[in-house]
């Protein structure tokens, strides 16, 4: 899905998707250019009750985001212009894991019982800082802690939609 700099994909607020427990989330995303800080790739929650988020800011800095008393974990890594990226992030109990391109790359320990939030799961931005502008595709959204394996694995495979787990997919390909 291409997003222009002034685009967001809303999904309707679902008990399935106020996830507090384990989950882990994933999208691929390329920027085309940068609109200014931080971007949400995919999340839910207002700037407040923040239930998780991905986010990236064109400083480099990678970020799975928990407010209340959750998790949180980033990276700095630099973001080229133009290039995929797969990113994901693992919640399970309190730690917080941070992959790039099916690798694990950070992980950092943090609280168990994150906001919840009922706004809308969000792709692209998050109703406050900066709009993505470039592609966004193959979003996920787990109800359990995948496992290094199942990420690295599966990271680059287009899923059937009906994987065990599974509480959002996001193909976003023309199939015609």
């Amino acid at each position: 899905l291409n997003f222009d700099g002034n685009a967001v994909v809303r999904i309707p607020d679902s008990p399935e998707l106020r996830l507090q427990n384990d989950m882990a989330m994933e999208a691929w995303f390329k920027a085309d250019g940068f609109n200014g800080d931080w971007v949400r790739v995919l999340g839910k929650g207002a700037s407040g009750p923040r239930n998780y988020g991905l986010w990236y800011n064109p400083n480099g800095t990678w970020l799975f985001q928990q407010y209340g008393d959750g998790v949180s974990v980033q990276l700095n890594k630099t973001i080229n212009i133009g290039e995929w990226y797969h990113f994901a992030a693992v919640k399970s109990g309190n730690t917080a894991k941070l992959y790039v391109n099916g690798v694990l790359v950070a992980s950092a320990s943090g609280g168990t019982n994150p906001a919840v939030s009922n706004d809308p799961l969000t792709i692209g931005y998050a109703g406050f800082h900066t709009y993505h502008l470039g592609q966004i595709d193959e979003v996920r959204l787990w109800d359990y802690a995948r496992t290094d394996l199942e990420i690295a694995e599966n990271y680059n495979k287009i899923l059937s939609g009906q994987e065990i787990g599974l509480v959002a997919y996001y193909y976003m390909e023309d199939t015609q």
